[in-house]
């Protein structure tokens, strides 16, 4: 998944999405700030730029927004889940296929990491031999 700024466009693994600036706006937000919860106030402040006295007046519209985006990414590996009372975040569902090819990469980069830890030992081993004889 690659977002660009300058064209406001969202390139997935099936498609490119076209987005308008505030949504462009709202995932680059969620996208920044993925590993916490963000909150209705926080979104709506920083995708309207408004101050905090006035958000209230954008939460129907940051609704419609946030229902339009969560459409277009429908049929995507990226989610949008909202907790009632909690926040809103951004995640990537992970298909099986997905999932496998990082497990074998993981493995072999274990592999790879022991080789290195036997081919030191070995070293450490010829040393100390050397030092007997």
């Amino acid at each position: 998944m690659v977002l660009y700024e300058d064209k406001r466009e969202l390139v997935t693994k099936n498609k490119r999405i076209e987005l308008t600036l505030y949504e462009y706006r709202f995932i680059y937000y969620l996208i920044k700030n993925k590993n916490r919860n963000c909150s209705y106030k926080e979104l709506i402040i920083y995708i309207y730029n408004i101050d905090e006295e006035n958000y209230k007046l954008f939460k129907s519209t940051f609704l419609k927004l946030m229902y339009k985006v969560k459409r277009k990414l429908r049929n995507e590996n990226l989610k949008i889940e909202v907790i009632h009372s909690y926040g809103i975040f951004i995640f990537y569902v992970v298909d099986d296929n997905i999932k496998k090819h990082i497990k074998n990469m993981e493995i072999k980069n274990k592999i790879i990491q022991l080789n290195e830890d036997i081919q030191k030992k070995q070293e450490e081993i010829k040393k100390l031999e050397e030092q007997i004889k």
